[in-house]
């Protein structure tokens, strides 16, 4: 799998962005952009995410979700539903 940067949703709900490294046992792979070497080398593991709730990255509809889940702390399903699968 090419590294991608994606958006995740989180078991709260938050939107991430993160970078979708592989596949393995059904998941995919995600870890920060920032542990990306420390996670290809062994040093952090890469948390396991359902493709459900993996979406590829489009900048304006991230800075909505985050936007919205700092001011309420949720991101309606309209927004959810507008982010492309991965």
């Amino acid at each position: 799998m090419e590294k991608s940067l994606i958006i995740v949703r989180d078991y709260r709900g938050a939107p991430l962005r993160r970078v979708a490294w592989r596949t393995e046992s059904g998941l995919i792979l995600v870890p920060s952009e920032r542990a990306c070497e420390a996670t290809e080398s062994g040093q952090l593991p890469a948390i396991g995410c359902p493709k459900t709730d993996v979406f590829a990255y489009d900048a304006d509809i991230f800075d909505q979700m985050e936007k919205e889940w700092n001011q309420n702390k949720r991101v309606c399903n309209d927004l959810w539903t507008s982010a492309m699968p991965f």
